[in-house]
């Protein structure tokens, strides 16, 4: 037959029309269009009318279809129909519509559900009434429509005929739907999810028909799941929060992370979707979930929910999640990375930007179990020395420029180094790790300018390449630098850098050292570099007679022979 377009009101949906449609299309059409299950539909036809199992139909009962605007107002109680209401598919969707007429509007009716009605037995009023509980807006929705209780006579005759102030319409619903689909009682929906189950259309909604009971489940504070052909509804204890989750990806994937008793914890809000990419997010319990086709569903930190929010979601500055948080060993701090950018959180510093130069080399360090913790401050520049930026960390700072970026822990090491004007001063950027386990215990680590060298007693010294190259080819013999390298400028020029065990001299002759003792004594009590005998020119040798040393000096080769130093 030929349906006509119905537009969408408050109660169905668009219907669009269609030539040549079977009765099973309307039906299913018409079921989905206003959410009404179509085994009611099937069984609204059959009790009115026997549509369903009768072999040969006449043309009344295809135009009454469903019983739709015929009042038992006839003679002898009869149905007194309304033409203009005729014709199957009118039939069909005026009555299926009727339905959530009356399931919508609760108030505006005769039968209200959840409380005790007054219903007749009979249209005859003289058959009396009886005070009936309705315990749901399905039940109420099917007394309005036909608007009679069963007697005991009419229960106790089952399919057949009771007395005369018997009725069969509500009977022969419930031995149909038992008859066909099993009991209609089998799996109940009841309290704050059936509410939300029937505000997305019960049976015929979303969420489909009920698959089991609710369960009540702890984890996570505790609460409510139940199981539909359509998906899940939930019911959280805490704030009493219904939401529902339909099968997909986004389901599938809440399973694969635990549940309710995983670590998104229960939701409580429903899923928006249709974001940027085609993706979706859910407020969960413990964090916001994010969905895309990328990077498929990941828990976003709750205590990085709103900095993410600020920056404008899954369509703003940091996009999706790319994985899920990584948490310190004891959740004081995390750090989680997304499509665009990174972030990260901790109890003393916030939600914070974690500057992307800086992550792999953290990875490198130990990431989220390593000993510099994670970012605790916004990322700083800095233009002096070539510039770069600084970013403070729980338990130290990263410095990153174009010769790198790395980190210094809370300490001795940094703190001397803050306190020469870090990036800013002298010393220039780090250009290199830092290194410890030196002769003495001591660390080092290279600078723009030079070589930082720490020791327990002498602190942090920034010393030239030249003087730190020295110090290694001795062995460390000459101990730590004890203060900043002068400048000279006599004889050509050049540095001196005092260690606690002795001196390096560099100038364009060469970087030499010597150990504290006569030579070095004696070399100081002649003037130094600006002395007769000029800035070191070789390294010394000893074992001349006597136990004598020999060194060459930019003005001769100085001899030192039972104590006495000669200049030749």
């Amino acid at each position: 037959m030929t349906t006509q377009s119905r537009p969408a009101d408050a109660y169905c949906k668009a219907y669009a029309g269609a030539a040549n449609e079977s009765a099973a299309q309307i039906i299913t059409k018409v079921g989905q269009a206003c959410g009404i299950s179509q085994r009611v539909i099937l069984i609204m036809l059959e009790k009115e009318q026997s549509l369903v199992t009768d072999s040969w139909p006449v043309t009344r009962q295809y135009s009454y279809a469903m019983g739709m605007d015929c009042p038992d107002s006839g003679p002898g109680n009869s149905a007194n129909c309304d033409e203009s209401g005729a014709g199957f598919f009118q039939q069909v969707i005026r009555g299926t519509r009727q339905l959530q007429v009356y399931r919508l509007n609760p108030s505006s009716f005769r039968y209200k559900p959840f409380q005790t009605n007054t219903i007749q037995w009979h249209p005859n009023t003289g058959c009396g009434t009886s005070q009936v509980y309705i315990e749901n807006r399905a039940t109420a929705s099917l007394y309005i429509y036909t608007p009679y209780r069963p007697n005991q006579a009419a229960l106790n005759a089952g399919w057949g005929t009771g007395d005369g102030c018997s009725t069969y319409g509500n009977r022969n619903f419930y031995n149909f739907y038992k008859s066909w689909f099993g009991s209609p009682s089998g799996i109940p929906v009841t309290g704050k999810i059936q509410t939300f189950w029937e505000k997305y259309g019960a049976s015929g909604g979303v969420y489909g028909t009920p698959k089991a009971a609710a369960q009540s489940i702890s984890a996570n504070g505790g609460g409510l799941v139940q199981e539909f052909t359509g998906g899940v509804i939930f019911m959280e204890n805490k704030t009493g929060t219904v939401t529902g989750m339909q099968n997909g990806v986004f389901l599938t994937n809440y399973r694969g992370a635990g549940f309710v008793q995983g670590s998104w914890g229960w939701p409580v809000e429903i899923a928006k979707c249709g974001l940027a990419s085609g993706g979706c997010t859910m407020k969960m319990q413990n964090g916001t979930v994010a969905y895309s086709n990328t990077y498929g569903s990941q828990l976003i930190a709750k205590q990085l929910e709103a900095e993410w929010a600020r920056a404008g979601g899954a369509g703003g500055a940091y996009g999706y999640p790319r994985s899920a948080a990584e948490f310190a060993p004891k959740k004081y701090s995390l750090v989680q990375h997304f499509a665009n950018g990174h972030l990260a959180w901790s109890e003393q510093g916030g939600a914070r930007v974690f500057h992307a130069q800086f992550v792999e080399p953290w990875k490198a360090i130990g990431g989220i179990n390593g000993a510099l913790g994670v970012p605790a401050a916004p990322v700083d520049s800095v233009v002096e020395n070539g510039g770069g930026k600084i970013q403070e960390f729980t338990n130290g700072t990263m410095f990153g420029s174009s010769r790198g970026s790395f980190a210094m822990e809370n300490g001795a090491f940094r703190s001397g180094y803050l306190n020469a004007g870090g990036p800013a001063g002298s010393w220039g950027w780090p250009a290199g790790k830092a290194s410890c386990g030196l002769p003495g215990g001591g660390c080092q680590m290279p600078f723009q300018n030079g070589i930082g060298m720490w020791s327990s007693g002498t602190g942090m010294v920034l010393v030239s390449q030249d003087s730190f190259d020295m110090w290694n080819m001795v062995k460390g013999s000459i101990g730590y630098p004890s203060k900043v390298p002068s400048k000279l400028t006599v004889n050509g020029g050049g540095e001196v850098q005092e260690f606690t065990n002795g001196t390096v001299w560099t100038s364009p002759l060469g970087s030499f050292a010597m150990e504290n003792g006569a030579f070095r004594s004696g070399y100081l009590n002649a003037g130094g570099p600006a002395g007769s005998w000029g800035w070191p020119a070789g390294k010394a040798s000893c074992g001349l007679p006597g136990g004598g040393c020999q060194m060459p000096f930019q003005n001769g080769e100085v001899r030192y022979e039972n104590g006495v130093f000669s200049l030749r």
